[in-house]
């Protein structure tokens, strides 16, 4: 399975990457949208604006991975891949896991990008805290893999996926410190994952991870019946 599982993830990442608007959208905007909001932040927390801006704002992108990996999933459904790829010894669940694995590198890539990013020019501290960033990474995986074994209805992913990925990150002060929110706001940040990848260390990234996994395994289980989406 797991030579399946690499060959798979080699021909995703080869799709995947090809396309300039990916690299565009995932590592360049979120950068840009850094540099914007940093002189806005100053203002707003200006002794922690760098901490504030570079994970919050690295956080809200990733989250948009969730419809990056359902819709490819789809698209492969789709397309009749997926049927081809039965006929082959290839494992169900190697089938369902590359394109995973593929968006999963995509968001080591733009976290680590803007990490490094914010660290050369504002001086953001990289240490051990920052590891919720890349935990993160399994919830919009996990969202991803669910929502494509519920629905082959790209519009819909799309239409349900971003809003929540936007809502989350303002709720769990991804976009909006929280020391400048409501109570109530902070109060309700707890139920945002954003929350705890960017809060409470690795206690926090073993949260987002845990829920991740529980979304994954989820998607997983239901994708693995693979001849229901054939």
């Amino acid at each position: 399975m797991i030579t399946a599982l690499v060959l798979l993830s080699r021909r995703q990442m080869r799709l995947l990457y090809r396309s300039p608007a990916i690299a565009a959208w995932y590592a360049v905007l979120p950068l840009l949208l850094i540099a914007t909001m940093m002189p806005v932040m100053k203002v707003v927390v200006p002794k922690d604006a760098a901490a504030q801006v570079v994970p919050g704002f690295t956080l809200l992108f990733s989250a948009f991975l969730a419809t990056t990996l359902a819709g490819r999933v789809v698209r492969d459904r789709q397309s009749g891949v997926w049927r081809w790829f039965i006929a082959t010894p290839a494992s169900p669940l190697a089938i369902a896991g590359a394109p995973a694995l593929t968006v999963v590198s995509l968001g080591v890539s733009q976290v680590a990008v803007a990490l490094v990013f914010g660290h050369l020019f504002y001086g953001l501290n990289i240490g051990a805290d920052r590891v919720g960033l890349f935990a993160f990474l399994a919830v919009p995986i996990g969202a991803g893999l669910l929502l494509a074994s519920l629905t082959d209805d790209l519009a819909l992913q799309a239409n349900i996926l971003n809003p929540l990925a936007i809502v989350s990150s303002v709720l769990g002060g991804a976009v909006i410190p929280l020391s400048v929110q409501p109570d109530w706001a902070q109060v309700a940040a707890r139920f945002s994952p954003h929350y705890y990848a960017l809060h409470d260390g690795l206690l926090g990234a073993g949260v987002v991870a845990g829920l991740g996994v529980i979304l994954s395994g989820t998607g997983i289980l239901r994708l693995n019946r693979i001849e229901h989406y054939l």
